[in-house]
């Protein structure tokens, strides 16, 4: 992979959380990540840009690539051209697996920003050793709906290890309250699993 043009592509860079993380990588890594925006709407992918030239002028040229999830060539293009595929376009249970799918193909990684576990079970399911055969790195729920979990989780068991001595033989998270409000993804994302169900 290290003959790959970028580093990373942000695919669903024009929505609420691809934004987010564009304007994050904006702001982190002004030099030595190789990154390109990615998705359906060159247009709206411009507009991105623009954004992020306020936060870094030198992202005026920052690549853009047209990809679509209904045109497995268009995400196998994109996916060779980087080492890892970061996506937030939901909902994942619609738009998502044909990105899976190119990424092993074409032996690029890997990370989402889905709460959708059903989703995340299919590729699992049809995924999980093809992935591991081709050494690529799969990395769904990448995100509000599992870091205060892991790392809730891993806080909890360590202590009780250390305090105790004692394992755990299962977690239960429980979320009381939260500040700010469901992106528009996100809400496809929760009618999409209801529909599921």
């Amino acid at each position: 992979m290290a003959a790959r043009e970028y580093d990373l592509i942000i695919y669903g860079a024009t929505g609420f959380t691809g934004l987010r993380t564009c304007q994050y990588l904006a702001r982190s890594y002004t030099e030595g990540v190789r990154w390109a925006i990615a998705g359906r709407s060159i247009p709206k992918l411009e507009e991105v840009r623009e954004k992020l030239v306020a936060i870094n002028p030198a992202l005026s040229s920052l690549p853009i690539i047209k990809a679509d999830a209904s045109s497995p060539e268009s995400l196998e293009a994109m996916t060779a051209q980087a080492k890892v595929v970061i996506s937030t376009v939901g909902p994942f249970m619609q738009y998502g697996e044909p990105l899976v799918a190119a990424c092993i193909k074409q032996g690029t990684h890997y990370v989402d920003s889905t709460g959708e576990s059903p989703f995340v079970n299919n590729i699992i399911h049809k995924y999980h050793q093809e992935a591991l055969d081709k050494n690529v790195i799969l990395v769904p729920q990448c995100g509000f709906d599992s870091v205060p979990s892991d790392i809730g989780t891993k806080m909890v068991v360590d202590f009780i290890r250390k305090e105790y001595g004692l394992s755990t033989k299962s977690v239960k998270m429980s979320l009381l309250s939260f500040r700010g409000a469901a992106s528009g993804g996100t809400l496809a994302s929760l009618c999409n699993i209801m529909a599921e169900k």
